[in-house]
């Protein structure tokens, strides 16, 4: 199908270069949108970005876009909080010791997940995120006690120094200007607080090995990708510095760029036998040692940073 939707032109988001080379150009694999999107790195300080992007990138979450998803669990009816917000509330008590609470937000919060597990624990929680109905399953699912507000973070003027903590799972790349979101992050989160937050790695084995069919991708949904250098530059820049680099497991990641590739050469029954092949525990336990050895490399799939605010930006 041919695309039908405004275009916008973009400059680097990290250093204001409009000098950019071409580095991946495709259709949407996740959701499969109309259109190609062509991704951009700069020549000047090695970010990545989308370039030309779709003006209005909300039309691109509908459909089967999974933490959008308001199934039976996410409605309230069967809170169990697991998968990727159990992950993430692992990741967080890697810096912050289990039994600590405060005052959190999660940027790109969807149906509210973690913001669950992190309310069950005693935190105070806010959420934000561009989606409306992702913000009202968030909000019954949370109650009056929790502050669920749909729309970018910087529309929202939450008051300064008001969070011990600010959260960004798999969201900072999806933002239509990261450089501006991480700068309200500084400016609401408290002296002593930390910023966690995870993005998929440029750079990592498994961009190199999957190349056009790697997740990270996800044109045009991702409007910026990260490598761990791009990534420590820009946070720099907003006032904030790298107090210590998590590791984490990447192997369903792999799975979703390896469906990708197979996807161009297999049906669609075949792909889905061989997801869920490759998601059979045997399966995961042969491979487990492999995936250990990468994501404690410098080639591991993820950068997940945890930060803190810093009294002057460096650049």
């Amino acid at each position: 199908m041919e695309a039908n939707f405004a275009t916008e032109n973009v400059v680097c988001f990290l250093c204001g270069a409009d000098y950019g080379e071409v580095v991946h150009h495709g259709p949407d694999l996740l959701l499969g949108h109309p259109g190609h999107f062509r991704l951009v790195q700069c020549r000047h300080c090695g970010l990545i970005y989308q370039n030309p992007r779709p003006a209005d990138l909300r039309p691109f979450y509908e459909g089967d876009y999974l933490p959008f998803r308001t199934t039976a669990s996410a409605l309230g009816e069967d809170i169990v909080v697991g998968g990727a917000a159990a992950n993430y509330r692992r990741l967080l008590h890697q810096v912050i010791p289990s039994g600590t609470t405060g005052a959190l937000l999660d940027v790109g919060c969807a149906t509210g997940d973690f913001l669950v597990a992190m309310q069950a624990e005693g935190w105070q929680v806010t959420g934000c995120d561009a989606s409306d109905a992702a913000c009202a399953v968030a909000r019954r699912r949370l109650g009056a006690a929790a502050t669920i507000k749909a729309g970018e973070l910087e529309k929202h003027a939450f008051p300064s120094a008001s969070f011990d903590v600010v959260t960004l799972w798999h969201s900072l790349e999806h933002m239509p200007n990261p450089r501006t979101v991480l700068a309200e992050v500084r400016r609401v989160l408290r002296p002593n607080g930390v910023v966690l937050l995870q993005t998929p790695a440029w750079l990592s084995l498994e961009s190199q090995l999957w190349k056009r069919s790697w997740v990270g991708w996800d044109a045009p949904r991702h409007t910026v990708v990260f490598s761990p250098r791009t990534l420590r530059l820009m946070l720099e820049a907003t006032g904030l510095v790298v107090q210590q680099s998590l590791r984490d497991w990447s192997y369903y990641n792999w799975i979703l760029s390896c469906l990708f590739f197979l996807g161009r050469h297999l049906s669609p029954q075949h792909l889905e036998h061989v997801h869920s092949l490759l998601k059979r525990p045997f399966v995961v336990r042969y491979f487990r040692p492999f995936f250990w050895v990468v994501d404690h490399s410098p080639l591991c799939s993820q950068i997940t940073f945890a930060a803190q605010r810093t009294e002057y930006p460096f650049l």
